[in-house]
């Protein structure tokens, strides 16, 4: 099974230079994966990265619902002119 990897290109997906973006990588090879569906895994990882950002955090290590740590996450900032 292929670690889930997303990783947005500027100008690649429509992402914008001066715009926010979100990069988001983590390895789902471990038992909270196991099995043919990895969507709730997901689901419950994207779950928890919302409401680290609704709490004001801008990266952060992304846990699974075991407590592992597999991967990491990131927003980028428009880069301001100042």
């Amino acid at each position: 099974m292929q670690p889930f990897l997303f990783r947005p290109e500027p100008n690649g997906l429509g992402v914008k230079e001066n715009h926010m973006s979100v990069e988001i990588n983590f390895d789902t090879e471990n038992a909270a994966f196991e099995g043919e569906d990895m969507k709730p895994e997901i689901r419950w990882i994207l779950g928890e990265l919302a409401a680290q950002i609704m709490n004001g955090k801008l990266h952060g290590t992304i846990r699974d619902s075991n407590g592992n740590a597999v991967g990491a996450w990131l927003v980028k900032l428009p880069k301001s002119d100042g």
